[in-house]
Parts: structure tokens; sequence; C-alpha cells
């Protein structure tokens, strides 16, 4: 879309090449969704996304929550990833077959078994992706690290970052959400 528009440009890089970070300059806007704790590096690739966030601009993050089974979905997926190509469609049809009978037996229970099964049907509709594949995704999304609320506060308070949105999973598996401000120089952001 727009090859020719001078006004933005697409270009491919890693969070964790510190010399194409330093090129990049900063912006009012960084949006960092669900990827740092998918690089093996998440508190090197968190320090980068802090240094592309201009004075005043806007840091947009979401990182998995470490819940009670963030361990347990660790093991999951670093043996999945290790396992051969052939064998990945039955290991994860075994991970997602306990899951998906707890929900679908939820689904009777509250006599809502024809929407559990609509959802499957036109779920690329809303994910952009068939259910089969955004299962495997969650499966084999490896490295995968987790953070406490928290810890993402705290480091981002330390590079001059104030919370002004949060969302959270309690103690769940999926992604915390967290909108960061960063201080313009020379002043403080006010909290309300």
């Amino acid at each position: 879309y727009s090859a020719n528009d001078k006004n933005w440009s697409v270009e491919e890089g890693s969070i964790l090449d510190d010399k194409l970070v330093a090129k990049l300059g900063t912006f009012e806007l960084v949006y960092c969704w669900g990827v740092a704790h998918h690089t093996g590096q998440m508190w090197h690739a968190l320090e980068n996304v802090s240094k592309v966030v201009a004075s005043g601009g806007i840091c947009w993050l979401a990182i998995y929550n470490d819940g009670a089974h963030s361990r347990r979905w660790r093991i999951i997926k670093r043996l999945y990833c290790k396992l051969p190509d052939l064998l990945r469609p039955i290991y994860a049809a075994l991970v997602i077959l306990p899951v998906q009978s707890l929900k679908l037996w939820n689904a009777f229970i509250r006599f809502r078994a024809i929407a559990y099964f609509h959802e499957i049907l036109n779920y690329r509709r809303h994910r952009g992706m068939s259910w089969w594949h955004d299962q495997v995704d969650w499966i084999g999304g490896y490295p995968y690290e987790t953070a406490k609320p928290e810890q993402i506060l705290a480091f981002y308070r330390n590079r001059h970052f104030q919370l002004t949105w949060m969302s959270t999973v309690g103690g769940g598996t999926a992604c915390n959400q967290f909108l960061l401000a960063r201080e313009q120089q020379g002043r403080r952001l006010r909290t309300s």
C-alpha cells in the first residue's frame, strides 16, 4: 500500500540490534505489542524500546503475564519447538484437547454450545487466521518470557516513564497491557 508515499516507510530489523536502534531516532508513539517477550532477551528488547520513545512520547506495550501457569506453558512451548515437524500437530492436538474440552463443557452447561462452534468456524474473520493456526501459534510461541506488572512498571519508571493506563489479566497467561508516557525533558508528568 502506498509504496511511493514519502511520509512513511517499512523496514525490517531486530529490536535487539543496538546499532539499528541507535540509528532509528525517536518517535511520539512506539507500539510494541506482544513481541518483546518472544526475543529470548526481553529486558534488552524493552530497554531498546524505551530508547526510541521521544520526550513526551507514548509507548503502548503488551507483555505476557508471569502468572500461576507460566512455568508450565514455557515447558509446553519449548517441547513443541524441539519436536520434529511431523510430531508437532499431534502434540498440539494433545495439548489443545483438555483445554478445549473444558471450554466446550462450560459452553454446554451454559447452553452456549452453538456459540462455541460458531466462534471456531468464524475465527478467521475476527483474528485474521484460522482457529487451528492460532492454537498452534500459542503452543509454539517460543522463546516465551513473562513479567509481573510491577516489574514492567518499575523498569519503565527507572527510565522516566509514567503509567497512564493498564489492563492486567490477573493470574492468567495472556498479555498485560501498558500505556506508558515518557516524561518531557525538564518536567515530570502529572498523574491524575
